[in-house]
């Protein structure tokens, strides 16, 4: 009995008699099982939250690529903005500045228009004197070439054939002629306005056999009256003495030969008597060069 016993005890497992370390064992292998799909759990969540965290850092630069874009457009807008009201106000500028020129220019042209006006007035002012002064002591002068000239008539004063000596009979009127427009011109401020004062002489279409032709004899006609002026007692003698807003002389003399003859066709002694004649024509102060030059300057 006791033999078989010990045959069949050296034929158990030690594990057979020791049920406990069988199930730490068991549990030792759960624990590393449930420990490494721990791991492999927190290595997914963390793969996931690390991905997570890539995904909004991406979004977070996307977003902060955008804002710059955003930025660098608000910036070009707003620069764009400030060259826009800096480009406004230079046209504003240059508006009010090509209103202003415009305004100076206007007001430049319309003073030299009121100039010119006046002295138009003043060349009418002068003539028209004259004429009412000799009318007054019987002598009847003409007003030609839209009131620029007062022609003496033949009657008031005439030349013989070839000859530019004043005869006796005109001597007195041409006197008065003289004085009239002495008066005239420095009547108020009147040589203000005056260029030249030209006393023309004038042939009538018969050619002069001598060198001097019809175009000397003309010349020496006004020569004539202009010496007889000086010669006189009076205001006539004072016309050299008159000097024009250039401070230069007024007074000019000129010959026209048969080239200006009032009666083209002078085929008869009366007729060439009227072209036998004195004209005294009144040239006024005009723009000036300068002046223009300015004004046109002004239009480029």
């Amino acid at each position: 009995m006791i033999s078989r016993r010990k045959k069949s005890g050296y034929g158990k497992s030690p594990d057979s008699e020791n049920p406990y370390w069988v199930t730490f064992s068991d549990l030792m292998a759960g624990l590393l099982v449930i420990f490494i799909l721990a791991l492999v759990t927190m290595m997914i969540q963390q793969k996931k939250k690390t991905q997570e965290l890539s995904d909004q850092k991406q979004e977070l630069n996307d977003k902060i690529v955008e804002n710059k874009a955003k930025s660098d457009q608000l910036k070009k807008a707003e620069q764009a903005a400030k060259e826009a009201i800096e480009n406004a106000e230079r046209a504003k500028k240059t508006a009010k500045e090509a209103i202003d020129t415009n305004t100076m220019l206007r007001e430049s042209i319309v003073e030299s228009l009121s100039n010119l006006s006046r002295t138009e007035k003043v060349r009418i002012e002068i003539i028209t004197e004259i004429v009412e002064k000799l009318k007054a002591r019987g002598i009847s002068v003409e007003i030609s070439d839209n009131y620029t000239v007062v022609r003496i008539p033949e009657k008031e004063l005439s030349f013989a054939t070839a000859k530019w000596d004043i005869p006796l009979i005109y001597k007195i009127k041409t006197k008065w002629i003289g004085n009239a427009i002495y008066d005239a011109i420095t009547n108020h401020d009147r040589l203000d306005y005056i260029d030249t004062i030209f006393i023309e002489g004038h042939t009538d279409s018969v050619p002069l056999d001598r060198d001097m032709g019809n175009w000397g004899l003309s010349t020496y006609r006004a020569i004539s009256v202009w010496n007889f002026w000086g010669e006189q007692d009076g205001p006539s003698k004072m016309l050299s003495q008159l000097r024009n807003h250039e401070d230069r002389p007024v007074f000019s003399v000129s010959g026209y030969g048969d080239t200006r003859r009032v009666i083209v066709n002078d085929n008869s002694d009366s007729a060439r008597r009227k072209n036998r004649r004195i004209d005294i024509r009144f040239t006024m102060k005009s723009i000036g060069k300068g002046d223009l030059e300015q004004i046109i300057k002004q239009f480029e």
